[in-house]
C-alpha cells in the first residue's frame, strides 16, 4: 500500500502493517532510524534508478529488515519542509519527493514516509560536485556511478524501454520457433484428426521491469526456483504449465514448453526479470461431431489472468526484484474468434460475442512489485474488464471477485 496509496492518506498504521511483512531493504526501499547525512544521496540514487520509499523513524535490524515495533522519531514543526529542502537544495537537477508525516495514536512519535519516483531527468548529481549516485540490487546504500553509468543514465529511459521491448519480442519469436511449424489457419476444430497449433486466438501475458538494465538472476538459479512460483489454477492444474513439462535453458533464462498439446503452453523467464506466458485460448463450441467452431471462453481468460498475476507475485519475490513493472495482456488475432460468455455448462446456440479488433491490448505500469501482493485484485479487474470491453461485454467487479476468491481457495487446496 505504501507504494501506490496516495501519500497524504498513509497512516502510522499503514507503516506498521507494511513493516510487519519484514521486507528487507532493497533497490526500492530503505529504513532510517532518524535523519542522516546521506539522505540527499539516497533520494538522488532512487531518482536515478527505479524510485523508492524511505521510512524515517524505522530502524534497520537483522538481515536489513525493519525493527518492530517501530520506534518513530520525535514530532517537530517543519519535518515535511526539511525533507523537501534537502532534496531541492542539494540535488541537481532538483528532485521533489512526496512526503507524509505519520503520527502514532497519541502523537508522541511520527514516521516520515518519503516516496521518490524514478526520474526522467536523470542523472541527478549532488550539488557542487560531479558525483552521481545510484541504487544497486546487492547494495543497500547509494553507490557512486562511474563515467559509463553516468553516460548510460543520460539515455537510460529510452535505452531501457528499447531493451524491454526487445526482451518481449524475443519471447514471442521463441514461441513462434517452438510452435510455428505446428500452426494451422482453419477456424474449424471439430475434426478428429485436426493437428497443429492455431495461429489465432492467442493470449499472451507479460510482466517486466519497467527499466531493465542488468541480470537479476542466473539461468541456473531460475531453474532451481521454478517450483517456488507455481500456482494452482481454478481447475486445480499447475500454472504456468498444466504438467511440469520440460525446462530448457536459454541465453538469459529458462523456457518452459508444453509440446504435443493443442493449447501450446509456453513460458519464458528471463534473468533480466521478464515473466512471459503465451498459449492458444480456443475451445470447441457446439457439437464436436458436427464440426463445431472455435471460440474463446470468458472463464478461461479470467483464470489465466488470475494465475499469471498470482504466480508473478511469487516470481518477482523469488528473484528479489521490487521495482516498477510493465504489465501487458494481449489477445492476438481474435477478430474471427468469438468470446463465449460466463455460462457453464456451454450450450450450442449460446450468444457468441465478436470484437472489431484483431488484437486487444491491456497495458499498465505497476509502481512496485510489492503492489502485486497488496493490490492484486485491482490489477486483475482492470485487465479483465479492458479485454472484455473489446467484445462489448460488461463484467462486474463482483463476478471477478468471486473468481478471485475461488483462486485463493485453490492455493490452499494445492
Amino acid at each position: 500500500m505504501l507504494y501506490q496509496k496516495p501519500v497524504n492518506e498513509i497512516t502510522w498504521g499503514d507503516v506498521e502493517e507494511f513493516c510487519a511483512q519484514q521486507i528487507p531493504e532493497n533497490v526500492t526501499l530503505d529504513y532510517k532510524r532518524d535523519f542522516s547525512g546521506d539522505l540527499k544521496k539516497l533520494i538522488a540514487a532512487f531518482a536515478n534508478t527505479n524510485g523508492g520509499i524511505i521510512l524515517i523513524g524505522v530502524a534497520e535490524g537483522e538481515n536489513n529488515q525493519p525493527e518492530t515495533p517501530i520506534s518513530g522519531i520525535d514530532p517537530a514543526n517543519g519535518l515535511t519542509e526539511r525533507v523537501t529542502n534537502i532534496a531541492i537544495s542539494n540535488i541537481s537537477p532538483p528532485v521533489i519527493p512526496e512526503v507524509q508525516v505519520c503520527p502514532n495514536e497519541d502523537g508522541s512519535k511520527v514516521v516520515i514516509v518519503v516516496r521518490v519516483h524514478a526520474s526522467d531527468m536523470a542523472p541527478h548529481a549532488i550539488s557542487n560536485t560531479t558525483r552521481v549516485y545510484v541504487r544497486n540490487n546487492n547494495v543497500t546504500t547509494p553507490v557512486e556511478a562511474d563515467l559509463d553509468r553516468v553516460e548510460w543514465l543520460k539515455n537510460q529511459r529510452s535505452e531501457s524501454v528499447k531493451f524491454r521491448e526487445q526482451l518481449i519480442e524475443r519471447a514471442h519469436e521463441r514461441y513462434r520457433y517452438y510452435f510455428g511449424r505446428q500452426f494451422r489457419t482453419d477456424l474449424t476444430v471439430g475434426q478428429a484428426d485436426g493437428a497443429g497449433i492455431p495461429s489465432f486466438g492467442l493470449f499472451s501475458l507479460s510482466m517486466c521491469p519497467l527499466y531493465p538494465k542488468e541480470m537479476l538472476v542466473t539461468s541456473s538459479e531460475l531453474n532451481e526456483r521454478l517450483e517456488s512460483f507455481r500456482v494452482r489454477d481454478l481447475y486445480q492444474r499447475n500454472f504456468p504449465l498444466p504438467n511440469k513439462g520440460r525446462g530448457r535453458f536459454s541465453q538469459d533464462g529458462v523456457i518452459l514448453v508444453q509440446e504435443g498439446d493443442e493449447n501450446g503452453y509456453y513460458t519464458d523467464l528471463s534473468g533480466f526479470g521478464l515473466y512471459f506466458f503465451k498459449q492458444v485460448l480456443l475451445s470447441f463450441h457446439g457439437d464436436r461431431q458436427q464440426h463445431g467452431s472455435s471460440c474463446m471462453h470468458a472463464s478461461h481468460i479470467i483464470g489465466r489472468v488470475l494465475s499469471f498475476i498470482f504466480s508473478a507475485e511469487k516470481y518477482f519475490s523469488q528473484i528479489g526484484y521490487h521495482g516498477p513493472l510493465e504489465f501487458i495482456a494481449n489477445l492476438e488475432v481474435v477478430r474471427d474468434c468469438p468470446l463465449l460468455r460466463l455460462t457453464e455448462p456451454y450450450y450450442p446456440g449460446e450468444e457468441l460475442l465478436h470484437s472489431p479488433d484483431a488484437n486487444i491490448l491491456h497495458k499498465e505500469n505497476v509502481p512496485a512489485a510489492a503492489n502485486l501482493r497488496e493490490n492484486k485484485l485491482e490489477y486483475i479487474v482492470r485487465c479483465i474488464q479492458t479485454l472484455f470491453h473489446a467484445f462489448d461485454f460488461q463484467i462486474s467487479q463482483e463476478v471477478i471477485e468471486g473468481k478471485f476468491n475461488q483462486h485463493v481457495e485453490a492455493q490452499g487446496n494445492g
